[in-house]
């Protein structure tokens, strides 16, 4: 989905964890043993509430100005509208917020300990005022999610900085970045961003990243030979050259760009094994399979690109399309959706994935830490991500019981844990006293919980949390798991690269392998109504077979690490932005361009059933001919996402920006000719 971080994240919550302190609920003693007793106004009854939380003050007690004292260290998952009150808290050293509608941060001024800040808006059109924050002189760590920032240049008096992330700021020029010389992390996705000069002195950068902005020049890239991370995702970029020379690089991410030559990154693999590239240089598409005459809707997880993917049901002979949320849980603008070859920023870590089938919202895990883990959610098609609760024991798997609204999470404290859907109801000792369990499912029907535990059994509880028992035994290393039509399925690895799927009666009798397999199965869903089992596995690949394990086909391929899959197939999808596979068109067909109206550059998808050779002509009104772009000979496809398609800069032949107004483009390809209309409008 090209939208989107989703989140959605994950990883800061985009490989966060060198921002995160030890601990998000830390308190200290006051200087004095005689504690201040003048009580604080805490006028946002979120804020109070979290603040009694961490003090483990009951709800009718006051917070006085020693309480406030004693924290260090405060995370607010749920969004505040006001800070007063906060100003007390001058022993905090790291504060995470989510702000609605906030248009006072002063209070923030007086917290002169506070070397890290992480702050997010939930809402669109968020105005920051930075001179509140850059009066913390002593910061060493700012994130700022979904706020619009138009002036950095008073960010240079935070000299201490060495970590500073703005997301969905309407960013467009960085000239000051370039004196916070001290930056080893820089994290600037989702924004304006078209020249990127002033980075060339940012010689310490250890991590950049610069994704889904309209970058098409990275030659100042060229000298930051300390970067180890950078992601470059959906932006312009056809030349790669420059990055040959950053021999630290361990992970780079440069789907979503128009690559011309992919030569460079080939180059870059062959200098340093150890490097992590998000596309193989020669396979730039995943492919879709023809398996039959329709598949379900489809949810999975990558752990390479950590992206969320969804792809719409797809008829034989139609196209793929596949959207990449962004479940970062901050607001997110519609337009961040990204598409298939636009893969998602090595943000996010999620872990997780389960469908509410009632409502239509998916929910997933987000490790934000090596102990600590955050549940979002989103509608099927990734609009309205929220933030549903933070957790400071790490959650490992999620189920949902449509039913009665709540939501099971294993944790690695050897404990079931339970919710709301909407976070509240909160019971962190649902069930307790496991030996470590990792996956679960839930029998809806049966009114049961289902989960493997890593002594390779599987457990049930009924689901007021009596008669927990053990229903399978000596399984080799069980994985996931879930419950269909009276059965339990559950993927199985019994080598490092072998598995199996297995079934078994909800009571654990009648077990069966369906399926043994050359590759590790990871996630499973069933599709009842097309009597199918869906499984993804090590190798990149999302299969399917029948319910008794035969006719196993390969459903998607050229992946990079799926894991969780989960299906929606009782909702009827819409198609949202359509993304390219190697499935074959059955017709040649120009599709319109998008944006429309464009400010001045634009994107003119195709499709071409057979090898052709393909020219775009661009022409005025009055039939002059504007521009031609001579796409060359080229293999039959869907050329839809912004890495395929053709990319006119609004410029004619002479390299001059053409006037507003209304412009025609013709596709000639083979004996194929079609023309379609466009504005330009600035």
């Amino acid at each position: 989905m090209k939208t989107k971080l989703f989140a959605l994240f994950i990883l800061f919550i985009f490989q966060i964890s060198p921002f995160l302190p030890k601990s998000i609920a830390q308190t200290t003693q006051p200087d004095t043993n005689e504690k201040p007793t003048t009580p604080v106004s805490i006028p946002d009854a979120t804020l109070a509430a979290i603040v009694r939380e961490t003090l483990n003050l009951s709800a009718q007690s006051p917070i006085t100005q020693g309480d406030m004292l004693q924290l260090t260290e405060l995370g607010l998952s749920r969004p505040v509208s006001s800070l007063t009150g906060i100003e007390h808290a001058r022993n905090l050293t790291y504060l995470k917020l989510v702000t609605k509608q906030v248009s006072d941060f002063t209070p923030l001024t007086e917290l002169g300990n506070l070397t890290g800040l992480m702050l997010s808006s939930q809402g669109p059109n968020a105005i920051l005022d930075l001179d509140a924050i850059t009066q913390l002189t002593q910061l060493q760590r700012l994130s700022l999610f979904g706020y619009q920032v138009r002036d950095l240049s008073i960010l240079t008096r935070l000299k201490d900085l060495i970590s500073l992330d703005f997301w969905y700021s309407h960013i467009n020029d960085i000239t000051p970045l370039g004196e916070l010389t001290q930056l080893r992390r820089l994290i600037l996705p989702s924004n304006q961003i078209r020249n990127i000069t002033p980075l060339r002195k940012l010689t310490n950068l250890e991590l950049l990243k610069l994704d889904n902005n309209q970058i098409r020049n990275i030659t100042p890239l060229r000298k930051l030979t300390q970067l180890s991370t950078l992601g470059l995702t959906d932006n312009q970029i056809r030349d790669f050259t420059p990055l040959t020379q950053l021999s630290n690089l361990t992970d780079l991410r440069v789907a979503g760009n128009p690559i011309v030559d992919k030569t460079p990154l080939q180059t870059l693999l062959d200098q340093n094994p150890r490097l992590k590239i998000d596309i193989d240089p020669t396979q730039l598409t995943p492919i879709l399979h023809r398996v039959g005459p329709e598949l379900p809707s489809i949810y999975w997880i990558d752990s390479e690109t950590s992206g969320l993917y969804h792809l719409v049901s797809a008829k034989h002979g139609t196209e793929m399309s596949v959207n990449i949320l962004d479940p970062s849980g901050f607001y997110r603008p519609a337009s961040a959706k990204q598409t298939a070859e636009n893969v998602a920023l090595g943000v996010l870590n999620m872990t997780s994935l389960a469908i509410d089938t009632r409502a239509g919202r998916i929910y997933w895990i987000e490790q934000s830490g090596k102990k600590r883990g955050e549940i979002g959610s989103a509608n099927l098609d990734g609009s309205d991500v929220q933030q549903v609760r933070w957790i400071y024991s790490l959650p490992l798997d999620i189920a949902i019981d449509p039913t009665d609204r709540n939501l099971y999470a294993t944790n690695t404290n050897g404990k079931i844990l339970r919710l709301s859907l909407d976070g509240a109801n909160f019971n962190a000792n649902f069930i307790t006293n496991l030996e470590d369990p990792r996956h679960i499912a839930l029998d809806a029907v049966g009114r049961k919980l289902y989960w493997t535990e890593a002594d390779k059994r599987i457990r049930r509880a009924n689901l007021n949390d009596s008669n927990v028992q053990t229903v399978i035994t000596g399984l080799q290393t069980p994985g996931a798991l879930t419950v269909a039509a009276d059965k339990l399925y559950w993927t199985e690895q019994t080598s490092e690269n072998a598995g199996k799927i297995q079934r078994a009666n909800l009571d654990g009798t009648n077990l069966q392998t369906l399926a043994t397999l050359k590759s590790v199965p990871l996630g499973i869903a069933v599709d009842i109504n097309g009597r199918k089992v869906y499984w993804t596995n090590a190798a990149g690949k999302i299969q399917r077979a029948n319910l008794n394990g035969k006719n196993i086909q390969n459903v998607v391929t050229g992946l990079a690490h799926p894991i969780e899959l989960v299906l929606a197939t009782d909702i009827g999808m819409t198609p949202g932005t359509a993304a390219p596979a190697a499935i074959l068109p059955t017709t040649t067909n120009l599709l319109p361009n998008y944006p429309n109206p464009s400010n001045p550059e634009t994107w003119i998808p195709y499709q071409l059933a057979a090898p052709a050779k393909v020219t775009l002509h661009i022409y005025a009104t009055n039939g002059q001919l504007i521009q031609t772009l001579a796409l060359g000979y080229q293999p039959a496809g869907i050329y839809q996402s912004r890495s395929r398609a053709a990319y006119w800069d609004g410029r004619n032949q002479n390299g001059e920006p053409v006037a507003s107004g209304v412009y025609f483009y013709t596709l000639t390809a083979g004996d194929f000719a079609a023309t379609r209309k466009m504005l330009i409008r600035k």
